[in-house]
């Protein structure tokens, strides 16, 4: 039985059953509907942290050793930050937000200490603001300590005190989690309390980037759903003039990515920031076998009156081709699954599932409707047939009938350019460029940016002998590092245990000497230490050296946010350290900016893994289909050019590779292909039919190229709307895809019929069936 009579057999069981299987598509829509009786399931969005085996338990090891973890930052701006008032609500809110259960420790003006010698030679550590003082003198020295304090200015305090921050700390690892965002709600709701009047508070760090961008996503997930239906509409409405035309590829559609989100409610599985794109992804890539299928059916439509064997000869060609069409659109999107991250991992997977669901619905219930509708009438169908678009494919079958060699080097022109800006690529992942300066958590950073000394934090810790860091030698080591680090442009400063050491010294022995080159430096050093881990700063201490005083850390605020600029200051970072640093001592390098850094280093890895194996089941899955390695071969040219042309205009655009762009690789192929697929199959069938190589190109441009052109259009438009976003990486990929589904058009329109009459390959099955016909007119039957 041959291949075309099984799926035939396939189309006559659907129809012979056209109630049960309505009555099961009901029942399993009507049981993931309930699933979404509360849509607000799918908007509470978070992105999880990836801990990262090794990585990962080194961080919270470093986090244990010295009371760190994910730093946010609540912002107070005034135009005094030391008015009574507003010291008193600082006061309030320290104490209130110390209670929020995930809460590790808040440092804030309130909470810090200051070191005096008191008119009898005692030496005393007390709270810089117990109280809050009636006496504006009182409050104005107070103020002038709390600027003169190293560990104080840039970090909990602007230099002309307009801005503080309460510097709080939660469990390393946690950003992105639920737990992290619901502090963070609590944060700015907490902030809310009591403000006085001009006073600005905003609660920026890892965490609320995380909150806002998962609100971007949600208010993207709400507009582009209804913007994506209204699109569609529209175009469909061109294609084919028929109400049949918009209706029944939009409820296919749209049933595919309800049962997707249905299937996500049921796995407790949330539309994270990267997953917002997800049912536009799902509607515009299914909206393709929906065209196809409909695109062939007013083509037999030309040629028969029964209704049935019209809807039969359709999905008699079209099951096996808009299968592998799915099939490789869905493992370009499950190969993601190699991903590190869990959000791409799971937007992977979940677009592959909706795309599958298309196929089976599409391919199930388009045949049950047409079969109940009478054929389109003769007028519709000939505007169909003598379209804007047919006069187009009929230029392009010109250009390919004409031959010369303005395809192949227009397209090697294009290679060049696209190899020359690809050189240009950045690796490069900001979240605070992925955010608009609209948002509670940018603004906050702004002004934490120009007020205070950076945000993102990188972690050095040295470490040697059990002591070292009593030893003037050792604290020598260490601060030349911190000299280092803070020399550099991408430092807004770092923090040690000299500064605190420094500053002691000429607090207390009233001296504008440097400690380590004081004769008495082992002692005073000695002192220093035993007076603040017995005055109530031990806190303070733990966080910058170790009880056994063998490490010691530095921690540097950076001005820059990209992880190309942070992987560059680590690694130069790492050749001073090791061509500088006394041999005794050990040094290492942690922090939540040198995870994120390294994060996307793990994404194009496992991408670059992801793009390989999604290049190898396609060309599989095309020899299974071809049984020709030449033809393989020349398939996967116009598939893999797209993809070459879209990383060079990410290079001449300067779109750097992040976590939206990254993607593009692996599904642009998988999405490309889809064409290809439709236009070799009908390709083969004109060839069986009789048709010579030129007249089968032909009328294979004619014919399917209608409908890939529609879908080709329709995606590249569905894509395009993601410009509008306010999420920057959706925006990027939005604009890629776009332009990879027109390039992708062009190579399959062209490049591929060159190639094919070029290389000539041999597609076994494929021979004529009878005597080579004449070129025949559009409407006639294949």
């Amino acid at each position: 039985m041959s291949q075309m009579s099984k799926q035939r057999r396939v189309a006559e069981w659907v129809l012979r059953h056209r109630p049960g299987v309505v009555a099961a598509v009901l029942v399993v829509t009507g049981f993931l509907g309930w699933q979404l009786r509360d849509p607000t399931v799918l908007y509470e969005s978070y992105d999880s942290e990836e801990h990262q085996g090794h990585e990962g338990e080194a961080y919270k090891q470093f986090a244990r050793t010295f009371q760190q973890g994910e730093l946010l930052l609540c912002v107070v701006k005034a135009a005094d930050v030391f008015r009574p008032e507003i010291l008193t609500y600082l006061r309030h809110r320290t104490e209130a937000v110390k209670a929020l259960p995930l809460v590790t420790r808040v440092d804030s003006l309130t909470t810090v200490e200051e070191i005096v010698r008191t008119p009898q030679g005692n030496i005393l550590a007390r709270l810089l603001f117990p109280d809050v003082p009636s006496d504006a003198a009182e409050i104005e020295r107070r103020k002038q300590a709390a600027l003169s304090h190293p560990l104080w200015v840039g970090n909990l305090l602007s230099r002309d005190a307009t801005t503080t921050v309460l510097n709080v700390v939660l469990p390393p690892l946690v950003r992105g989690s639920r737990e992290a965002k619901a502090c963070v709600d609590e944060l700015r709701a907490l902030l809310e309390v009591g403000r006085p009047a001009g006073v600005e508070v905003y609660v920026t760090g890892l965490s609320p980037m995380f909150v806002d961008s998962a609100r971007c996503a949600r208010d993207d997930f709400q507009r582009f759903f209804v913007w994506t239906w209204l699109l569609m509409a529209v175009l469909l409405y061109v294609a084919f003039r028929t109400l049949r035309g918009v209706l029944l590829p939009l409820a296919v559609t749209g049933l595919a990515v309800f049962w997707t989100l249905g299937a996500m409610a049921l796995a407790g599985q949330a539309v994270t920031s990267v997953g917002a794109m997800l049912p536009t992804l799902i509607a515009i890539v299914c909206f393709s076998d929906a065209i196809h299928v409909m695109g062939h059916y007013y083509e037999q439509a030309q040629q028969g009156t029964d209704r049935r064997g019209v809807v039969l000869d359709t999905m008699e060609h079209m099951l096996v081709a808009c299968l592998l069409t799915s099939v490789t659109t869905a493992v370009a999107f499950g190969s993601l699954v190699v991903a590190k991250l869990s959000t791409i991992r799971q937007f992977g997977l979940w677009a592959a599932l909706g795309i599958l669901l298309g196929y089976v619905l599409g391919m199930v219930l388009m045949p049950i409707v047409l079969s109940w509708l009478p054929l389109p009438a003769a007028g519709v169908r000939r505007r169909y047939e003598h379209s804007l678009c047919a006069f187009l494919l009929d230029r392009v079958a010109a250009v390919s009938h004409a031959g010369g060699r303005a395809v192949p080097v227009t397209t090697l022109a294009l290679l060049v350019l696209a190899i020359l800006g690809a050189t240009r690529l950045r690796i490069e992942t900001s979240l605070t460029a992925f955010l608009p300066h609209s948002s509670p958590a940018m603004r906050g950073l702004a002004i934490a940016r120009e007020k205070l000394t950076g945000f993102g934090s990188v972690e050095v810790v040295l470490q040697g002998p059990p002591g070292c860091f009593r030893e003037p030698w050792a604290l020598r080591e260490l601060l030349e590092v911190e000299q280092y680090i803070e020399s550099r442009p991408e430092v807004g400063m770092a923090l040690t245990i000299t500064d605190l050491l420094q500053w002691t010294h000429r607090t207390l022995e009233e001296s504008s000497g440097n400690l380590l080159e004081d004769r008495h430096a082992k002692g005073l050093v000695a002192e220093y230490l035993f007076l603040y881990a017995q005055s109530g700063h031990g806190d303070t201490l733990s966080s910058l050296i170790t009880d056994d005083r063998a490490s010691a850390r530095i921690g540097a605020r950076l001005r820059v946010a990209g992880s190309g600029e942070q992987l560059a200051f680590i690694e130069d970072l790492g050749t001073f350290v090791a061509t500088r640093l006394d041999p005794r001592l050990r040094c290492s390098v942690t922090g939540e900016a040198d995870r994120i850094a390294q994060q996307i280093v793990w994404v194009l890895r496992s991408l670059t893994d992801s793009f390989l194996s999604t290049l190898v089941v396609i060309a599989l899955l095309m020899l299974w289909l071809l049984r020709s390695l030449k033809g393989v071969l020349v398939a996967m040219v116009p598939n893999i050019l797209p993809v070459l042309w879209t990383l060079g205009v990410m290079g001449g655009l300067d779109i750097s590779l992040n976590f939206g762009t990254v993607m593009i690789t692996s599904i642009a192929i998988g999405i490309a292909v889809d064409d290809t697929i439709h236009f070799l199959v009908r390709y083969r069938r004109e060839l069986r039919a009789g048709a010579g190589c030129d007249d089968a190109i032909r009328q294979t441009l004619l014919r399917s190229g209608r409908a890939m052109a529609f879908t080709s259009v329709t995606m590249a438009a569905g894509c395009a709307l993601f410009v509008l976003s306010e999420f920057g990486p959706n925006r990027s990929f939005g604009l890629l895809m776009a332009f990879t589904m027109c390039s992708a058009l062009a190579a399959d329109l062209l490049v591929l019929p060159y190639l094919i009459k070029t290389w000539k390959p041999g597609f076994p099955g494929a021979a004529p069936t009878g005597p080579r016909s004449r070129p025949r007119p559009v409407g006639q039957r294949a």
